[in-house]
């Protein structure tokens, strides 16, 4: 194998590996902070619904559940299919019957991620 051969073969070795390990962190991350961002918006909104229910002297609302230990999310695998492009299965849980996660495309490009589109998908 010629050196040329050579250097090009470690190159998209390394791009392959700086994906897998890049991406995965990336968005794992990401995945938390989208977590978080649903789960203070939720408590937000108990407080401003039981504060609205107060003021007019109605009756306290139902509030949204959620989970008591704060958001969980969770990058299962992952797994690069191209550089800047990861397989990868995750989800997050915000409440027994709110969470979200399946497969899905993910692109990383150096600093973050974003999801391109889900293969499968589910929600609860």
């Amino acid at each position: 194998m010629s050196i040329k051969k050579k250097v090009i073969l470690i190159v998209i070795i390394l791009l392959y590996a700086i994906t897998w390990f890049g991406g995965h962190r990336t968005h794992s991350i990401n995945l938390q902070k989208h977590a978080a961002q649903l789960y203070v918006g939720a408590l937000f909104k108990n407080k401003e619904m039981s504060d609205l229910a107060r003021s007019e002297g109605l009756e306290e609302p139902q509030p949204i559940v959620v989970r008591k230990d704060g958001p969980k999310s969770k990058v299962k695998w992952s797994i690069p299919i191209m550089p800047g492009v990861l397989l990868a299965n995750s989800y997050y849980v915000n409440s027994p019957l709110w969470a979200k996660g399946g497969t899905k495309i993910v692109l990383y490009y150096g600093i973050s991620s974003k999801v391109i589109c889900y293969l499968t998908k589910w929600m609860s």
